[in-house]
């Protein structure tokens, strides 16, 4: 099966130790399948030397592999030309604030594909910029930015633009003239595959769709060979994200659209709080596959039963919809579960918080009142736009529909799985009635538009009877469910026909609209 070549592949890879510093990172930054045979780096006549890729300096290495071969070797008498450094990339000294024993804090946000991943980072980042006071002129959050190794570059150019769109358009440039990747944790490292990479391993594999749920967990199946490995890659994995953020803030926020959650838990080396979004997989459709419920019910019932055994220590679960309809609402508890697990790792000192008069605002948050249903036929503004399936959703739900094991699955779920979220259906002009599996748009109801999933139950169930909120179920802020887990997996285990993964010499390929190639970065120095 994919997934255990996959596993297989993963151990063998091949690291490098820098004699200089005593550091080691990985050889290349492909996917370990590709890592061995990789053209970026060819082996020198002695196992100490590696020849970079042009325009990379030569750093001499002492070459170690983990069952596994190193690459061929180049031709005798090959030479490595140490080549200088551009001259347009700033070189950043990676220190965190942890490492000087200050309060430090990571953020993971995680979520399949177009399931508003980026939108939350940055709401998020911004409400703890406004909950918290700065101290000694550190910043309270910051997020990755491809381009803040050429900071240089950017001030430049923002100094010369006339006008706005002029700088836009001149950042634009730099972006692709340097192939920056894209502000996502899991573009800037090697040390585990991206998920393009991993769709290139499902796509060789003729598999079914029950397993294109690893493609978003995949990364909780690393084990590593020596004792302490995790901590290894956590300290690593720093090291290559330091560059791309203010590493002297309170909260690191990373983002990456996988459920890698597990992963992220065992290589942590600070407090970390791992913010997971849910939303309706035929809205969202993350693959762009008629049959992506299935994918969504392997992931997602691998999270869940992740959260309620308790393996992860520090978490909260919030939905897409929820977080439209009802955002100040969600975010103001999401900062509650922030300060909860805080004070629980503290002994529960209390923290000097700053609140914004907007945010305290009854008026703004709903404090003390139920939002009634009615309320949503007056958000036919920008927001509710979002709550409607694009074109390609659209399009996929419809396909799904006209398939017998793919409408099954769909009026499965939405008898019993969905309704465990809170999703309900919503008419054009507003009006909420019961979840429907028919193509169309799709919110929460009543009392699960708040955090649905947390390990801070008691501090939001404090929080929440303080204001007089009512929650749409027992669980809502708790642990998922086990009745839930076990459907979501009655309904992923059933027997019946599944579409397998079509090879590429035929028509109609599913995840076509998915990259296979990878994108290389430039191999920034800390």
């Amino acid at each position: 099966p994919w997934s255990r070549l996959f596993h297989r592949c993963w151990r063998c890879s091949v690291w490098r130790r820098s004699s200089s510093t005593g550091r080691a990172s990985r050889l290349s930054r492909r996917p370990p399948t590709l890592a061995v045979a990789s053209r970026e780096r060819t082996p020198c006549r002695r196992s100490t030397r590696a020849c970079p890729a042009p325009g990379r300096s030569a750093t001499p290495i002492t070459t170690t592999t983990i069952r596994c071969r190193p690459a061929v070797r180049a031709p005798s008498g090959a030479r490595c030309a140490r080549a200088s450094s551009s001259p347009t990339r700033r070189r950043f000294r990676t220190t965190y604030a942890h490492s000087r024993g200050e309060e430090q804090y990571m953020i993971h946000v995680h979520g399949l594909h177009h399931t508003g991943t980026g939108f939350l980072r940055q709401t998020l980042a911004d409400a703890l910029g406004e909950a918290y006071e700065a101290e000694d002129g550190r910043a309270i959050a910051a997020a990755h930015d491809s381009l803040r190794p050429y900071s240089d570059l950017i001030r430049v150019a923002r100094a010369s633009a006339r006008s706005k769109g002029e700088f836009l358009s001149a950042k634009k440039k730099i972006f692709i003239n340097y192939k920056a990747p894209e502000d996502e944790g899991q573009h800037l490292q090697n040390l585990y595959p991206r998920f393009v990479d991993r769709v290139g391993e499902f796509k060789k594999a003729n598999v079914t769709m029950k397993n294109a749920g690893l493609l978003f967990t995949a990364a909780d199946l690393c084990q590593p060979d020596s004792e302490g490995g995790y901590q290894v890659i956590g300290n690593m994995m720093l090291q290559q994200w330091g560059p791309f953020w203010d590493t002297s803030a309170k909260f690191l926020i990373q983002k990456t659209p996988s459920l890698d959650v597990l992963f992220f838990e065992r290589i942590k080396v600070m407090p970390t709080l791992h913010v997971i979004i849910v939303r309706h997989p035929l809205v969202s459709n993350a693959l762009r596959v008629p049959m992506i419920q299935e994918a969504w019910m392997g992931a997602y019932s691998h999270l869940f039963e992740e959260l309620n055994e308790g393996r992860i220590e520090w978490y909260a679960v919030v939905s897409y919809e929820a977080l439209i309809e009802n955002r100040e609402a969600v975010i103001e508890e999401l900062v509650e579960v922030v300060k909860s697990g805080i004070r629980r790792r503290e002994g529960g000192r209390n923290r000097r918080l700053r609140r914004s008069p907007k945010a305290t605002s009854p008026q703004s948050t709903g404090r003390g009142r139920r939002r009634l249903p009615m309320h949503k036929k007056d958000r036919a503004g920008e927001s509710r736009k979002y709550l409607f399936p694009q074109d390609k959703s659209l399009k996929m739900w419809t396909m799904c529909a006209s398939r017998k094991e793919c409408r099954t699955t769909t009026e499965l779920l939405t008898e019993s799985v969905y309704p465990n979220l809170g999703f309900v259906s919503i008419t054009e002009d507003g009006e909420v009635k019961s979840l429907s599996a028919a193509p169309g748009p799709v919110t929460v109801a009543e009392g699960f538009d708040r955090v649905l999933f947390s390990s801070e139950a008691e501090s939001l169930r404090s929080y929440r009877e303080e204001r007089g909120y009512e929650v749409g179920a027992e669980y809502v802020g708790d642990r998922p469910p086990g009745e839930l887990i076990a459907k979501m997996k009655e309904i992923f285990n059933r027997e019946g026909e599944n579409y397998r993964i079509i090879h590429k010499d035929t028509k109609n390929e599913p995840l076509s609209d998915l990259p296979v190639s990878s994108q290389s970065i430039p191999s920034y120095n800390s």
